[in-house]
């Protein structure tokens, strides 16, 4: 829809809709990473009308967007139980001694989290958890599926996350069953955008979508081209990770991000592949939960991999790195000198690794 007015646009879809007595309407506009309308109870006079407007370049269906997790987690209910992937991300050869002494903290940086919401109020957030809007449910600002706060807290928890100082701020488009739509999506990505035009931070999404949609294709290239890193959970199909999106963008700059278990093996659940960028810790993972502000979970999944490449971006972007150099500087410093186990042909043998103060 380059060229025209979103706003103006919508209005006239809307009046001719009414004219008609259409239950067609437009639900969403978009401004910012993408141009264009989300139409809902499309009808076969309504998609017509639309194929005879100029301002149309194309029209694609909204489809499923799923977290992606372990179905099983089991509830910690007390215990000071550790993460083994912060020690694994901090040795070239892990050594299971479960000490994690960073050189950054991500201080004062911003994680976007966009998933199913937050308990702003967990121990483990210390007060550095936000919410900036809600999609799924207007009505609905915390969590409660759960998803949201576990990868926030292997983002930035105070004990059990990897930049302790960071931030998240959380844009939820998961619902209670941790689905969403790829129109809350977009919609989410163009607040984003809207709420840090000038980027400079990371927008971590453990979720997917089997299926390659121009808009959201094109939101995604914006954010990266607008200053933000976005880093993205390559799945849990045991497959080829190019099939599933965002992290199937790859070649975009997203980068996608399988799972190891504690034994340097890929997880047998996670994607694998060219477009998956880089392997962190996914398998039996401790962290926050939205069951109360103590509680804890463990859990599996590229869903958990992923925040632990998030809040290694936040650590660059606090050291001063550009956020066009992010990708590069995680892939080159990755632990490549290990052999990741039943790794898959055409698969990247790539491990996050942060840095330990000296």
């Amino acid at each position: 829809m380059d060229g025209c007015d979103v706003a103006d646009t919508a209005r006239n879809m809307n009046k001719h809709f009414s004219d008609y007595n259409m239950n067609t309407k437009v639900r969403h506009q978009y401004k910012r990473t993408f141009h264009g309308v989300c139409v809902e109870d499309m009808s076969l006079g309504a998609l017509r009308w639309m194929m005879q407007q100029g301002c149309i370049e194309y029209m694609e269906e909204v489809g499923m967007v799923k977290a992606t997790l372990d179905p099983e987690p089991i509830t910690m209910k007390d215990g000071n139980y550790l993460n083994w992937g912060l020690d694994r991300i901090t040795d070239k050869v892990y050594d299971s001694d479960y000490n994690y002494n960073p050189a950054r903290t991500g201080n004062e940086t911003e994680i976007y989290i966009v998933d199913s919401g937050v308990r702003r109020t967990h121990l483990e957030f210390g007060g550095r958890a936000y919410y900036l809007n809600t999609f799924n449910d207007p009505l609905e600002t915390d969590d409660c599926f759960g998803h949201g706060t576990q990868t926030s807290g292997v983002a930035i928890g105070t004990w059990r996350g990897t930049a302790t100082m960071a931030k998240v701020t959380s844009v939820k488009v998961l619902d209670c069953q941790g689905e969403g739509t790829s129109d809350d999506l977009l919609t989410a990505l163009n607040k984003i955008l809207d709420d840090r035009p000038y980027g400079n931070a990371v927008v971590s999404m453990s979720l997917t979508i089997d299926v390659d949609y121009s808009y959201i294709r094109d939101a995604i290239v914006d954010l990266i081209n607008s200053s933000f890193v976005v880093v993205a959970s390559a799945g849990n199909y045991n497959d080829d990770g190019c099939y599933y999106f965002p992290a199937g963008y790859s070649q975009y700059g997203v980068i996608g991000v399988g799972a190891i278990n504690a034994r340097g093996n890929k997880a047998s659940f996670s994607n694998h592949g060219s477009c998956v960028d880089i392997y962190a810790p996914g398998a039996n993972i401790y962290t926050a939960t939205n069951e109360g502000d103590d509680q804890l979970k463990k859990l599996s999944g590229t869903s958990f991999s992923t925040p632990f490449v998030s809040g290694a971006a936040a650590m660059l972007l606090e050291e001063g790195f550009s956020p066009f150099d992010v990708k590069n500087v995680l892939i080159s410093d990755s632990t490549t000198t290990v052999d990741i186990g039943n790794l898959p042909a055409n698969s990247h043998n790539r491990i996050l690794f942060v840095e330990s103060k000296k």
